[in-house]
């Protein structure tokens, strides 16, 4: 199947590509599932447009990066990195998705201290606690502590 508004993505189409009113989508003709977002502000960003599972399953959009951060190949080339694991049936976006739902350090402490688990006194209370770590995630504390036991 032709999308309608489907075209080769070069520099020169994204450059020509103007704002409307509404955000739209040009799709690139050589890399299905490919394509460029035009915002009205003017934005303009890569996304591709896959489905887990077949026609059968809702479609998602994914956003690769704006078009200042990454060059057409770049992005073209990221995905069909990101489409091949959808065909596999991997959803390209689910660590992302992972990383958003991650819990801060911060929110672990306020967690343990609200779900009225035994309470630490004097220094151990949190008072002491280095200002770069309630911002650091679990996930990535994690993978340092397993890093430096081997």
């Amino acid at each position: 199947m032709k999308r309608r508004n489907a075209v080769r993505l070069t520099l020169r189409t994204i450059e020509k590509a103007a704002a409307k009113p509404t955000s739209y989508f040009i799709w690139d003709l050589d890399q299905p599932g490919f394509g460029l977002r035009i915002e009205p502000t003017g934005a303009k960003s890569f996304y591709i447009h896959y489905r887990l599972g077949g026609r059968g399953f809702p479609s998602k959009k994914m956003k690769l990066g704006d078009v200042r951060s990454m060059s057409v190949s770049q992005a073209r080339s990221e995905a069909a990195e990101k489409l091949v694991l959808a065909r596999k049936g991997e959803d390209p976006a689910a660590e992302r998705v992972a990383a958003k739902n991650c819990l801060f350090v911060h929110e672990l402490i306020d967690l343990y201290g609200s779900e009225g688990l035994v309470r630490l006194k004097g220094r151990r209370k949190g008072e002491d606690c280095p200002p770069s770590a309630p911002l650091r995630q679990i996930e990535a504390l994690h993978e340092q502590r397993m890093a430096g036991s081997s």
